[in-house]
């Protein structure tokens, strides 16, 4: 069977055509199915962020109720403890706060028979980590202008933790920090040596 050239003429443009709108239609699916990919990723990612941003506060509120907790543990005993280690409590200051800076967790007055009074002031953490510290000195600098009843008196750190590691026992001992943690039959300092 022969076909005449106007024949085969139209049989490829109908094929050209035919091919023409197949790559078309495949194009169209194709930039459907990456808008529909598109529009699902960015549905996840929204509900990976809020999911995220749940969890964070989760996590926030868990940490807040920890540390609310280790300051309920420590308050009440920080001050027994220095009584054990021989101090006389004069007074005991809670939870300072001045206008916009930082906060104190305790401040105790305290002093050993004969001696000058000193002022010992207890941060409260969850955990120790070396870089409270720098933390702690920093509070230490500021204190006295704030707070006229440590003017003049030896201003002793104390970091109080219900987990302290086993490494940051040196760095305490040369920067002069008592630690306390939970021990014994309630509070234990692990380095009294570092008191006067």
């Amino acid at each position: 069977m022969r076909v005449s050239r106007e024949e085969f003429d139209r049989k490829m443009a109908e094929m050209r055509e035919e091919s023409r709108e197949r790559e078309e239609r495949f194009y169209r699916e194709l930039a459907e199915m990456r808008e529909e990919f598109d529009r699902e990723m960015e549905r996840m990612r929204r509900s990976s962020e809020e999911e995220y941003q749940k969890w964070r506060k989760k996590w926030g509120e868990i940490s807040e109720r920890l540390g609310r907790l280790a300051e309920d543990i420590f308050v009440p005993g920080v001050p027994y403890l220095m009584e054990g280690l021989g101090y006389q409590v004069q007074a005991r200051f809670v939870d300072l706060e001045f206008k916009g800076h930082r906060q104190y967790d305790v401040v105790l007055l305290a002093r050993k028979p004969g001696e000058d009074e000193v002022a010992f002031v207890v941060e409260v953490k969850s955990t120790a980590r070396a870089d409270d510290f720098d933390q702690l000195r920093k509070a230490l600098e500021d204190l006295p202008e704030r707070f006229s009843p440590v003017q003049g008196k030896r201003l002793i750190p104390v970091l109080a933790a219900m987990r302290i590691p086993e490494d940051l026992i040196p760095l305490a001992n040369r920067r002069g920090v008592l630690l306390v943690r939970m021990g014994g039959e309630y509070l234990e300092a692990l380095n009294p040596e570092v008191l006067p």
